[in-house]
């Protein structure tokens, strides 16, 4: 029997000050949440209505990551990386892999590592995740009990704070800005 393989499909869009991005995706994935496959396209637009097109396939098979990109209608050399059994996928903008690796943490853990793929920059990490308290958050269905969560992967090149619910599914994730006093907060809505 062949292990059940599941797909994940996402949409998002992220307009500001004359920045635009809209991208699709899909991502397949073993029970366990790590991946097989991910395909996104992307298209970011800036002022002056220029626009800049991105493809992206990456597949995971015998311990390895094949990567290749088109950009602009250019195809990229592909890469292929080594990739341990039992990493996980974060690509740029793809919250949906947040939310899918998030519930592979042991409920009410405090510490946990976690190996994270990153595509964008071809970068495998080990990331750390450590309980930082309980906390409240407000939804569409009103206030509901979280843990948080601060993570930091080595050097701190990705670092920021994810909110649970008691089931492990993400409610809300932060990501400070290293050159302001900004962060990027994504609240997921319920």
């Amino acid at each position: 029997v062949a292990p059940a393989l599941y797909s994940v499909s996402a949409r998002r869009r992220y307009e500001r000050a004359g920045i635009s991005q809209r991208g699709k995706g899909t991502t397949t994935i073993h029970g366990d949440g790590t991946p097989v496959k991910f395909e996104e396209s992307l298209e970011v637009g800036a002022l002056e209505n220029k626009k800049a097109r991105q493809e992206t396939l990456l597949e995971f098979s015998s311990g390895k990551a094949h990567l290749r990109y088109v950009q602009g209608g250019k195809e990229q050399p592909p890469l292929d990386l080594e990739v341990p059994k039992g990493t996980f996928l974060t690509a740029s903008q793809a919250i949906e892999h947040w939310a899918i690796l998030l519930s592979s943490l042991p409920p009410g853990c405090e510490k946990h590592q976690l190996k994270l793929f990153y595509p964008d920059f071809g970068k495998l990490m080990d990331v750390v995740f450590r309980k930082t308290g309980a906390e409240k958050l407000k939804t569409g269905q009103g206030e509901v009990d979280a843990t948080r969560y601060s993570f930091a992967s080595e050097g701190n090149s990705l670092r920021g704070s994810v909110w649970v619910d008691a089931s492990g599914r993400l409610l809300q994730m932060e990501f400070p800005n290293p050159s302001k006093d900004l962060s990027l907060r994504v609240t997921l809505a319920r």
